[in-house]
């Protein structure tokens, strides 16, 4: 960095990062003098307190170069060297000041505590002869709807405004389960960035987990900023013969104006048959999903390029919208496809895409309207 500094004569930069390895090499610097001034003077010590005696000299040497081979060895760099002392650890300072404090009675009203309960796989367990402070974590009443986080990544954010996710968890054998979001958003703000999700996680044996997301993001008039995203993911982990597929659809369109009430009467028929399908969404094959919704945003544009007020040309001009990229992955051999009593070949998975967005604007349109509700469900492994 200070090299670069200087090639581009940025010399406060370089002078800034010169001084940062100069904090760094200070302590090192001292350090090593430390011990070059121990070990010299305990070197000189052995030397001279020996003279003439050559057994206790090469004694006082072999401990001198054993302290030596010691520091080096406890202070070479290891991933399971440098860690920092759990609190249930031997040895801590608050160790110490319990063992010389006076016994204390048991806790007073109002007094708080803390501890750690390890409870290892022979060890008998605390009875009323020998309790043990612990807490007790209780279920939460919806517990059985909960489901169980056993992922190494973090649990995606949940969906806040006008953004759309659906979010599929399994974790039980055998079961499948679906989590459905559907959503048409009017956008009312110079800034348009809706997000649409769809995430299938599955962790078990013979299982299933499918996530559909289908949103439509309408806008009229001019935005400012326009960074709407459409994303899906689908993870299997320590999965066996199982299958996650994730599905995200997007449909941005921007309007010149606001569109007059015989489009918004199509508009309301059409959504209420798309609603009616996400509804019905687990009784249907996972292969006929991306081209179902496809076809509803052709319908959709088509509505639209009919009222002259959207702006949109009739004559087709307008990219239709792409297909959506499903992404499914398989652990083993799939589990049976929802609808079907058969088991189906698993899909090679597909880099997902963005469904087709032409550049949304703001709108003073009414609020957006989801449906149906996301819900998750599992039901047998013969179909949802």
């Amino acid at each position: 960095m200070v090299g670069e500094g200087l090639d581009a004569a940025d010399y406060g930069s370089a002078a800034g990062h010169a001084l940062g390895i100069l904090a760094i090499a200070i302590p090192a610097a001292g350090i090593t003098y430390i011990l070059v001034r121990l070990l010299r003077q305990l070197f000189r010590s052995a030397w001279h307190g020996s003279t003439g005696r050559p057994v206790k000299r090469a004694l006082s040497l072999g401990l001198v170069a054993a302290v030596l081979v010691g520091v080096g060895f406890a202070w070479w760099p290891g991933s399971d060297r440098y860690r920092p002392i759990e609190a249930y650890e031997g040895g801590t300072l608050a160790n110490v000041l319990t063992a010389v404090t006076p016994d204390r009675p048991g806790l007073r009203e109002g007094e708080q505590t803390d501890g750690v309960a390890l409870m290892a796989g022979q060890t008998e367990l605390p009875g009323p002869e020998e309790p043990q402070i612990s807490v007790v974590l209780v279920p939460r009443d919806d517990a059985a709807n909960a489901p169980t986080w056993v992922f190494p990544f973090d649990r995606p954010e949940t969906a806040s405004g006008q953004d759309s996710q659906a979010l599929a968890v399994n974790t039980e054998d055998g079961s499948v389960v679906y989590d459905v979001a559907f959503a048409l958003v009017w956008a009312d703000n110079d800034r348009v960035d809706t997000t649409n999700e769809a995430y299938a996680f599955a962790s078990c044996s013979d299982c299933a987990a499918v996530a559909v997301s289908f949103q439509v993001v309408l806008v009229v008039g001019q935005a400012d900023v326009v960074i709407p995203q459409n994303l899906s993911g689908a993870v299997n982990y320590d999965c066996v013969e199982c299958v996650t597929y994730a599905l995200a659809s997007q449909l941005v369109v921007t309007l010149d104006g606001a569109l007059n009430d015989d489009t918004l009467s199509e508009l309301d028929t059409l959504w209420a048959e798309i609603a009616e399908y996400g509804r019905s969404i687990r009784d249907r094959p996972l292969s006929e999903l991306a081209d179902a919704l496809a076809g509803f945003k052709l319908r959709i544009l088509e509505i639209l390029r009919a009222d002259p007020a959207s702006g949109l040309p009739e004559d087709g001009t307008t990219p239709s919208p792409a297909e959506p990229s499903p992404v499914p992955t398989t652990g083993g051999s799939p589990a049976p496809e929802p609808g079907s009593g058969t088991t189906p070949e698993p899909e090679a998975p597909v880099a997902p895409e963005d469904a087709t967005q032409e550049e949304p604007t703001d709108s003073n349109e009414p609020t957006p309207t989801p449906s149906p509700e996301p819900s998750t469900e599992a039901p047998t492994s013969d179909g949802p």
